[in-house]
């Protein structure tokens, strides 16, 4: 492994903050509507503004595109 290797999975291992609003939203939710919600995340294809505004609609949570793109990215401080 090479020393960049090390040092982006070190930097990813030690992503330290409060959970992200879509964690928390995933901690909330019963299973069957986590199951749901993490299919939506799970597919790139979908228009994250639409997705945003489902969210808001169904769980009365506001959650920005950005924020549900870092969380889909893995780009977001909350563990996993």
């Amino acid at each position: 492994m090479s020393r960049l290797e090390a040092a982006l999975e070190a930097a990813e291992q030690t992503k330290k903050g409060p959970q992200c609003s879509v964690a928390a939203l995933l901690s909330k939710v019963d299973q069957d509507e986590r199951k749901a919600l993490v299919a939506a995340l799970a597919d790139p294809t979908r228009n994250r503004r639409i997705l945003s505004e489902a969210i808001r609609n169904a769980y009365k949570v506001e959650i920005a595109q950005e924020t549900l793109s870092r969380h889909m990215r893995r780009h977001c401080r909350c563990p996993r």
